[in-house]
C-alpha cells in the first residue's frame, strides 16, 4: 500500500506538468488559429473589395465614355439643323445599324426643346436587329416628364436608368453648335443595354464572376435580399458574406438616375487566400503539437527525476539513524543520481545545439538538397560510360531515373518561383518534331510497358520537319502531361499527336500538342481548377496517387509565356485528352546550315588547358575530376577560395571552376579578390557552381565577377559544353 502511494505521488507531478504543457499547446494554438485566420479573412475581404472597386469603376468608365461620345455628337452641326430641318439623310448617314454596332449603342432618341421625340431607335448590336422603343421614355411622341427634369438641361447627365426591357446606361447633351453656341435646340439621348454581353465584357474586364439583381425583383436569392437589406442602410459600404467553403460573395448598391436603389451587383471570387490560411493552420496546428509532445516528454523525464530525487533524498533523511554501510550506499546511489543529472544537462544542451542545427539546416535546404543530388547523378553518367552488365545497367538506370524524379520535384519548386516573379527565360533554337517525340518515346514506353500500358507518339506528316522553339519546354510540358496520364491510367494506352488545327501564315505555324490517356478522368467541377499551384483532384491524406500539385500550374504558365493555350476534355471513368497549342516557326535551313559547319573551320580548345577545380566536398572532388578526364582534360583540386588564390598566385590557369558554398573563403569572396588583384588583359575564366538555383543567384555570380554560372546537379555534357564555349573564346579572344 505505502508502494502504491509512492508510486502515485511520484507520477502526479510529471502527469500534472505534461497536461499543463499541452494545454499551453493547446491555447498557444487556438490564439494563433484566431489570429491567423482573421488576418487571411481580412486580405480575403480586401481582395473582395478590390474586385468590387474595380466593377463599380469599371461601370463609371463606361458612363463617362457614353458622355464623352455623346457630347461630340450633340456638339455637331448636322444634328444641330437635323432638328429644325428633320433632314432624312442625317439619320441615314450618322444613326444607321453599322455606327450603332461600332458604338455599341441600343438607344438612340433625338428630343427638340419641346420634348417632342423627333427621333428614336431601339437597336440589338448582337441581332442586328431593330426593337420596339422603350415606352417608358416615350409617352405620346414625348419625353416622359420625369426623365425632362432630370435629363433636359445646360450641362447633360447620365447614369443608370432601370426599364422593363432592363438596366440602362444613359447619358444626355443638349444639342449646340460646333462651336458650342445656342440656343440648344433640343436634348440628344444615347444609352447602353446592361445585358449578359455587357457583364460577360465587365468579367472579362475585371477577372471576376458577376451577376446583377434588380432590387424591385419579386424574388431574390436569400444573399442577396440580406445584402439588399445591409446597403440600404449603409450605401457607401461593400456589402461581404462567403457563399461556400471555396467562395465568397461582394455587394455591391447601384443607384438610378433619381437616386433611388436599382442594382444589386454580386461578385464571386474564389476563396484561396483563406484556403491557404486553413492549409497554413493545419501546418502550425502539427508543427504545435510535435512541439508540444516532444516538450511535455522531455519535461516528464525531467519532472520524474527530480521527484525520484526528492523521494531518495527524504529516504536517506529518514535512515540516517542506520549504519554506515547502508548510509555509505545511500550516498552511492545520491552520487549516481547527480551524474545522471549531469548527463541529462549535456543531453539537454546537445540537444539545444542539435535544434541549432536543424534551424541552419532547413535555412540551407535548396543547397543541401541539390548537393548530393550532384554526386548522385553525376556518378550515374560516369557509370554510364564504364563497361556495365546487364544487371549493372539496369540498376544504373533506375538510380537516373529516381535521381531525375527527385530533381524534377526540387526543380517545380524552383520554376514555380521564377515562373511568379517572371524570370524564367524561353530560349528559341532549330529543332526537329521527331527528336521530340523520340525523347519522349524513350523516356516513357517502359515505364508504360512496365503497368501493362501501350504508348504511341504520332506527328501529322504534313507538318514541317523542324521548327525554331523551345525544345526544352516543350519537352518539360508533355513530359508532365504523359507522366500523369501513366500515374492515372491502370489499363489500355497512352497516345501523344501532333498537328496543326488550322493553316500557318506567315508569321508561323499553330501546333496542337494532345495527350489522349484511358485512365480514371476528372469530374467536370474539377476541370477548372486543376491548373491552380498546389491543386490536386483528391486532396485528402489517404488519396491514392501522390504529387505535389505543382505540374499542370507550371505547364500552363509555361505554355501562357510561348503565347499558347492549354486545357482538358475529360468524362469521369471513360479517361482524359490535355491539349494545348504554339505557334512555331517552321526552320527550313537544317541542311544549308549543316553544309556551312562542315566548310566552315572551327577553332578547337587548347589541347591541354590549365583547370583548376575549387570544391570543398570530397565526394565532389573525385566526381569533378572523373568527369574531366572523361572529357579530356586535366585538373588541380583545391578545397577552399584561400587554398585556390595560393595555388592561382603560383601558377597559371585558363580556367577555374569555383564552387560558391565553401568554408574558409567563399566563391563570392574569393572571385573578388582574384578581380582585385589580376590584370584585365590577363583575366582567368571563373565558373561558379552551386546548388543554389533561386531567382538572382545567376545575377549574384556574375557580379563579383564571374563568367559565368552552372547549377547543382549538372550532367557531365552540360559541363562539357560549357567549358568547351568558354575554353574557345578564351583562345581566340
Amino acid at each position: 500500500m505505502t508502494s502504491c502511494m509512492v508510486k502515485l505521488t511520484s507520477l502526479r507531478l510529471p502527469l500534472t506538468g505534461l497536461l499543463t504543457i499541452f494545454g499551453i499547446t493547446g491555447f498557444l494554438y487556438l490564439v494563433a488559429a484566431k489570429i491567423l485566420l482573421h488576418n487571411f479573412a481580412q486580405a480575403e475581404r480586401q481582395l473582395v473589395q478590390l474586385n468590387l472597386q474595380r466593377v463599380e469603376g469599371t461601370i463609371t468608365n463606361d458612363l463617362n465614355q457614353l458622355q464623352s461620345k455623346i457630347y461630340e455628337y450633340a456638339h455637331w452641326d448636322d444634328t444641330y439643323n437635323f432638328i429644325k430641318t428633320q433632314n432624312a439623310n442625317y439619320i441615314k448617314l450618322t444613326w444607321t445599324d453599322i455606327p450603332l454596332t461600332n458604338l455599341q449603342l441600343n438607344i438612340v432618341a433625338l428630343v427638340n426643346a419641346s420634348s417632342q421625340v423627333v427621333f428614336k431607335k431601339n437597336f440589338d448590336f448582337q441581332t442586328q436587329q431593330e426593337k420596339p422603343f422603350p415606352e417608358a421614355l416615350n409617352h405620346g411622341g414625348k419625353l416622359d416628364q420625369a426623365f425632362v427634369r432630370y435629363f433636359v438641361n445646360d450641362n447633360g447627365s447620365h447614369g443608370l436608368l432601370m426599364l422593363p426591357e432592363g438596366a440602362l446606361l444613359i447619358a444626355s447633351s443638349p444639342i449646340l453648335t460646333s462651336e458650342i453656341k445656342g440656343p440648344s435646340r433640343g436634348t440628344l439621348f444615347l444609352g447602353r443595354y446592361l445585358d449578359q454581353m455587357a457583364i460577360k465584357r465587365l468579367e472579362q474586364l475585371t477577372q471576376s464572376s458577376i451577376a446583377l439583381y434588380p432590387i424591385q425583383k419579386a424574388s431574390l436569392p436569400e444573399d442577396v435580399q440580406r445584402a439588399a437589406i445591409s446597403l440600404r442602410d449603409l450605401p457607401s459600404e461593400h456589402f461581404i458574406q462567403p457563399l461556400s467553403a471555396n467562395r465568397v460573395a461582394g455587394y455591391l448598391l447601384l443607384r438610378d438616375v433619381f437616386n433611388q436603389p436599382a442594382l444589386i451587383v454580386r461578385v464571386d471570387t474564389a476563396r484561396t487566400v483563406y484556403q491557404q490560411g486553413l492549409f497554413s493552420l493545419r501546418y502550425l496546428g502539427a508543427s504545435l503539437l510535435l512541439v508540444g509532445l516532444v516538450c511535455g516528454i522531455a519535461i516528464y523525464v525531467l519532472l520524474r527525476r527530480l521527484v525520484q530525487s526528492m523521494v531518495i533524498e527524504r529516504d536517506r533523511q529518514q535512515l540516517s539513524e542506520l549504519n554506515e554501510k547502508l548510509e555509505h550506499l545511500v550516498e552511492q546511489r545520491t552520487a549516481e543520481l547527480r551524474e545522471q543529472t549531469i548527463v541529462l544537462q549535456a543531453s539537454k544542451e546537445a540537444a539545444e545545439v542539435a535544434n541549432q542545427a536543424k534551424s541552419e539546416f532547413l535555412a540551407n535546404m535548396s543547397h543541401e538538397l541539390r548537393t548530393p543530388m550532384t554526386a548522385v547523378l553525376g556518378y550515374a553518367d560516369i557509370l554510364t560510360c564504364t563497361e556495365l552488365s546487364d544487371e549493372q545497367e539496369e540498376y544504373v538506370e533506375k538510380i537516373s531515373r529516381n535521381g531525375n524524379s527527385l530533381l524534377t520535384i526540387i526543380n517545380d519548386i524552383l520554376d514555380l518561383s521564377k515562373l511568379e516573379v517572371g524570370i524564367l527565360k524561353i530560349t528559341a533554337q532549330p529543332f526537329a518534331l521527331e527528336d521530340l517525340t523520340g525523347s519522349l518515346i524513350y523516356l516513357f514506353q517502359q515505364q508504360a510497358a512496365d503497368k501493362g500500358l501501350l504508348f504511341t507518339a504520332a506527328i501529322d506528316p504534313t507538318l514541317p520537319a523542324s521548327f525554331i522553339g523551345s525544345f526544352d519546354r516543350l519537352q518539360q510540358v508533355l513530359t508532365n502531361l504523359i507522366s500523369n496520364a501513366i500515374k492515372f491510367t491502370e489499363i489500355g494506352k497512352i497516345s501523344l499527336w501532333i498537328d496543326s488545327p488550322e493553316a500557318g501564315d506567315e508569321l508561323g505555324i499553330k501546333l496542337r500538342f494532345t495527350v489522349q490517356d484511358t485512365g480514371i478522368g476528372i469530374a467536370p467541377p474539377d476541370q477548372a481548377r486543376i491548373f491552380e499551384s498546389f491543386t490536386q483532384v483528391d486532396s485528402s491524406f489517404t488519396r491514392l496517387y501522390q504529387g505535389t500539385g505543382l505540374g499542370l500550374s507550371i505547364c500552363r504558365k509555361i505554355v501562357h509565356l510561348m503565347k499558347g493555350e492549354i486545357g482538358v476534355e475529360s468524362a469521369l471513368g471513360q479517361g482524359s485528352t490535355f491539349w494545348f497549342t504554339v505557334v512555331l516557326e517552321p526552320f527550313r535551313s537544317l541542311a544549308s546550315s549543316a553544309a556551312d559547319d562542315t566548310h566552315t573551320p572551327v577553332p578547337t580548345a587548347p589541347v591541354s588547358p590549365q583547370i583548376l577545380v575549387v570544391e570543398d566536398v570530397e565526394d565532389n572532388q573525385i566526381l569533378m575530376e572523373q568527369m574531366l578526364q572523361r572529357l579530356g582534360y586535366q585538373c588541380d583540386l583545391v578545397s577552399n577560395g584561400q587554398e585556390a588564390l595560393d595555388r592561382l598566385a603560383q601558377k597559371t590557369y585558363e580556367l577555374v571552376i569555383m564552387d560558391c558554398q565553401m568554408p574558409v573563403l567563399d566563391g563570392y569572396e574569393t572571385t573578388r579578390r582574384l578581380r582585385q588583384q589580376q590584370d584585365p588583359k590577363h583575366r582567368t575564366i571563373v565558373i561558379g557552381i552551386t546548388a543554389h538555383a533561386m531567382s538572382g543567384d545567376r545575377e549574384k555570380c556574375l557580379a563579383v565577377g564571374m563568367d559565368d554560372y552552372l547549377s547543382k546537379p549538372f550532367r557531365m555534357e552540360d559541363l562539357g559544353d560549357l567549358l568547351q564555349q568558354w575554353l574557345l573564346l578564351h583562345r581566340y579572344t
